[in-house]
């Protein structure tokens, strides 16, 4: 496996999409409702998940290319998200932490690390663990824009948008108030995620179809994780250790 290719399947593991078909309560909205209403309706469907686990299949897409792979996802609060990869046999490891992303595959012994000030300066986004927690778990790219958005009725979703300099953050919600889809964008660089269906587990609401993309100037990323079995709040150890005989790659 080349240098490239190692690394654009750590990007590819972070971002992605598809054209989306969207699966949410097409019911009419409550127009009556003021903003402070709808946020605090939405809040309240906030899950409160210490832990996660998935299993599913997944697909890149990259240019021309395309790849499918099954995935087994771990996840706990505030530490780490670990994503094992497999076509028939495991290929690589992924972790996100609070500090870096690390990602090691297991066909040419190779590893590498990626820092969130790198993906920045890579990519023009501005990303950190915490809101890739949030991506995961269906809830706001970040809750200080959330807080200081504001509402607009379209199409049967509420949609709530904050616009700044800088950037440009649009949240869509259903009638449920469920998340369907959130949009960050940059001056160079658009992050999307599509959430086309929910699973109710343990009185929790968990994504159990997400569709990721990342587009700037140069290229367009995508990924859609489709799970098929999901477990919350269980125990479980999270094992990352990259081989001492494996080589490093350097990202920039």
């Amino acid at each position: 496996m080349s240098k490239s290719f190692s690394f654009i399947t750590l990007v590819f593991l972070i971002l992605g999409c598809k054209t989306p078909s969207f699966i949410f309560d097409e019911s009419k909205l409550n127009l009556n409702l003021t903003e402070r209403s709808v946020k605090k309706n939405i809040t309240e469907t906030y899950n409160q998940i210490n832990s996660l686990t998935k299993k599913g299949n997944a697909v890149f897409l990259f240019g021309n290319k395309t790849q499918g792979l099954n995935f087994n996802l771990k996840y706990k609060k505030k530490q780490g998200i670990q994503i094992d990869g497999s076509i028939i046999l495991p290929i690589f490891k992924l972790l996100i932490s609070p500090v870096d992303i690390g990602f090691y595959e297991k066909l040419n012994k190779q590893y590498t690390s990626i820092s969130y000030e790198q993906i920045k300066k890579l990519f023009g986004i501005n990303i950190n663990y915490k809101n890739l927690e949030s991506i995961l778990l269906g809830k706001p790219y970040d809750k200080k824009y959330f807080n200081s958005s504001k509402l607009f009725f379209e199409e049967n979703k509420y949609v709530l948008v904050n616009e700044n300099s800088e950037l440009r953050i649009n949240f869509y919600y259903d009638s449920s108030f469920r998340l369907i889809e959130q949009s960050v964008g940059w001056k160079s660089s658009v992050i999307r995620v599509v959430y086309d269906s929910y699973e109710l587990i343990d009185k929790e609401l968990i994504p159990n179809f997400i569709e990721i993309s990342i587009e700037n100037k140069k290229q367009k990323y995508n990924l859609t994780l489709r799970s098929n079995n999901t477990g919350i709040n269980e125990t479980f150890d999270m094992n990352f250790n990259v081989p001492s005989d494996y080589n490093k790659i350097e990202i920039l």
